[in-house]
């Protein structure tokens, strides 16, 4: 009988080991996860404000130099671009806006 406490006690140090090893184990890829993550929302926020720069450096581009300036028809691209801005920004505002809540 004294042979069976000792094997027990002894499987139940070594599962102990086995669990607070585990234990340690998931922390630590869950510390690897928080940073991929940061570091992946860093590449996004970094192409987020390249794309924007991108675009406000084609719509300084393509305004109008003159008063006369622009595109024939009576619509010039600045103006479309301008209302298709505010199309976004107006579905920002009623919270629709996914891809900056990706």
């Amino acid at each position: 009988m004294k042979v069976l406490t000792q094997a027990i006690l002894k499987f139940g140090e070594v599962y102990q080991r086995v669990e607070s090893l585990k234990l340690q184990q998931t922390m630590e890829m869950e510390k690897q996860r928080l940073g991929f993550t940061r570091e992946l929302e860093k590449q996004r926020m970094q192409f987020f404000m390249k794309s924007q720069m991108e675009l406000s450096q084609l719509r300084r581009r393509l305004q109008p130099s003159g008063v006369g300036g622009g595109c024939s028809g009576g619509v010039s691209s600045n103006n479309y671009l301008h209302h298709s801005r505010r199309g976004h920004q107006h579905s920002a505002e009623n919270g629709n806006n996914n891809f900056i809540n990706g």
